[in-house]
């Protein structure tokens, strides 16, 4: 049967989830979309995420690579697949790709925020799912001196990042950014796949 490959790029709210990765008994983002895909297909199906997210992790934009018969075009396997998929996952693009297209090993970057609220609404039911909910001002200045190493830690050997590890667990970042708005932080890092791999692009 021809097929094709798709990337599909996912939104969801990870707060019900067990992470990505399918495992036994518990509800995942790829056990969820795989049993998607699998009804729409008519035989099993499997998605290859970018990376993987754990229990409660949030994503928006994160990329999967899927193979299916050749009659499914992206626009309406997104449709189908968002008529199927459940309020707390959906499928915010969908794109043709080529054969060799691997959504891990083809991914040449990825990008994370972590929100931490430190007014008093950012324990609102509206807001806790998605920030760290602190009752005192950060140190602005001390995250500030903290990104910069984590950040600098790119060029540095594997022993020499050792101890910056209980610092973030993103010594690999590439660029890393501290947004100090009214009401909460905003800690961004964008981490080079191709600088981990091995070597500068």
């Amino acid at each position: 049967m021809p097929t094709r490959m798709l990337l599909l790029v996912l939104h969801y709210d990870g707060t019900n989830f067990s992470g990505w990765q399918r495992q036994p008994d518990r509800r995942t983002v790829q056990g969820v979309l795989e049993a998607a895909l699998s009804k729409l297909c008519a035989q099993p199906m499997t998605a290859l995420g970018s990376g993987r997210t754990d229990a409660g992790v949030h994503a928006r934009g994160q990329a999967v690579g899927v193979r299916v018969p050749e009659r499914w075009a992206p626009p309406a396997m997104r449709r189908a697949l968002n008529a199927l998929l459940p309020d707390d996952l959906w499928v915010a693009d969908a794109h043709a790709m080529r054969d060799e297209f691997h959504a891990r090993y083809s991914a040449t970057a990825r990008a994370y925020s972590y929100y931490v609220g430190t007014d008093e609404e950012a324990a609102s039911p509206f807001r806790r799912r998605t920030e760290w909910v602190v009752s005192r001002p950060l140190d602005a200045v001390a995250l500030g001196v903290r990104l910069v190493v984590v950040s600098d830690a790119v060029g540095l050997s594997a022993r020499e990042r050792k101890g910056l590890e209980g610092l973030a667990r993103i010594a690999d970042a590439t660029q890393a950014r501290l947004t100090l708005p009214t009401t909460r932080q905003i800690l961004e890092a964008a981490a080079d796949l191709r600088v981990i791999r091995g070597g500068r692009a």
